[in-house]
C-alpha cells in the first residue's frame, strides 16, 4: 500500500513537516503520484523514517545520519554507533565533573548565605593567580593571552582577588585590593594550564580564611578585615603572606550591586 504524507506520518507517530525535511536534506525519497505529483510512501519506507528518528534520538547530526543511511554496511553501522556511545560517555564525564564543581562552588554560597564574616582555618593546595586589575597588576601581551587561555577553562579556573602583604601590614587604611583570574594546583596539572613569571603563586599549607561581602571590592578597608586581624591576634599569629581567594557571587541590595568572595591567609606564630 502507498500513503499520503499526511496520513503515513500519523501511522508513525511523527509530523509531516519532519517527512518534508528529511526530503529536502536527501534522507527520505518518496515516489510521486504522476497524475498530481503528490508524495507517495510505502510501508517499506516506514522501516528508514523509524532508523532515521532512532538515530536522531541519540542527537547524531546531518552528516553521521547521511553516511549511516545511505550504503553503509551493518558492520559500518555497528562501528558509528560505537564511535557515538563513546562521545556520550565522554559527555556524561564532562557533566559528571561540572557537577562536581558545581559542589565545591555550592560551599562558598552556602558560607555568603548563612556565615558571611566567619574567620576559621583551612588546609589549602597550592593555588595561581594572574592579576590585572589594580594597583601593580600586569596587561601585557603574554599575561591578557593566558587570561584568555585561562577563562577559557571556567568553572574550573575562577576570579580571584589578592591583597599584597605589605598592604595587609601597612599603617594605611586603605587596601590595594587587585582582581584577575586564578587556579587551584590540581586544576591547573589537569587542564595544562601554562605559567609565566608573572603568575603569582601561593603554596599550600593552613590558612586563615575569611569570608565576606562589598559592594566595591577596590575601597575595601582594614576595618572590613577586623575579624581576620583579631582572629591572628588572639591566637598568637603573625601574617606572613599576602591574602588570595576568590570571588564567587552578586546580587543587588537597595538598587545596588554586593559582591561576595572570600580570602586566606598564611599565618605563623609568634617566636
Amino acid at each position: 500500500m502507498e500513503y499520503s504524507i499526511g496520513d503515513f506520518a500519523a501511522l508513525l507517530g511523527q509530523s509531516a513537516d519532519i517527512l518534508r525535511y528529511y526530503e529536502k536534506v536527501g534522507l527520505l525519497r518518496p515516489d510521486r503520484d504522476p497524475r498530481n505529483n503528490y508524495r507517495r510512501y510505502s510501508e517499506s519506507q516506514a522501516l528508514s523514517v523509524m532508523n532515521l528518528r532512532m538515530y536522531r534520538s541519540f542527537r547524531m547530526g546531518l552528516p553521521d545520519m547521511r553516511r549511516i543511511t545511505q550504503g553503509q554496511s551493518v558492520r559500518e553501522q555497528n562501528a558509528e554507533l560505537s564511535r557515538k556511545r563513546d562521545q556520550i560517555m565522554e559527555q556524561i564525564q564532562t557533566l559528571q565533573q561540572e557537577a562536581k564543581r558545581i559542589e565545591e562552588l555550592k560551599v562558598f554560597y552556602d558560607f555568603a548565605e548563612t556565615r558571611n564574616g566567619m574567620v576559621g582555618l583551612v588546609d589549602m593546595e597550592e593555588s595561581y593567580s594572574l592579576y590585572v586589575l589594580g594597583k601593580g597588576t600586569h596587561t601585557d601581551p603574554l599575561t591578557l593571552r593566558l587570561v584568555r587561555e585561562w577563562m577559557r577553562h571556567l568553572p574550573y579556573t575562577y576570579f580571584a582577588v589578592g591583597i599584597p602583604k605589605e598592604s595587609l601590614l601597612s599603617e594605611d587604611e586603605n587596601l590595594d585590593v587587585r582582581l584577575g583570574v586564578g587556579v587551584l594546583e590540581h586544576y591547573q596539572k589537569k587542564l595544562s594550564l601554562p605559567l609565566s613569571k608573572d603568575v603569582e603563586t601561593f603554596p599550600k599549607g593552613e590558612c586563615v580564611y575569611m569570608h565576606l561581602s562589598s559592594s566595591n571590592p577596590f575601597e575595601l578597608r582594614k576595618k572590613d578585615l577586623s575579624p581576620l586581624y583579631e582572629f591572628v591576634n588572639e591566637n598568637g599569629l603573625q601574617i606572613s603572606s599576602e591574602a588570595v581567594g576568590r570571588t564567587f557571587a552578586e546580587e543587588y541590595s537597595n538598587g545596588r550591586p554586593v559582591y561576595y568572595f572570600s580570602i586566606r591567609v598564611l599565618a605563623e606564630k609568634i617566636s
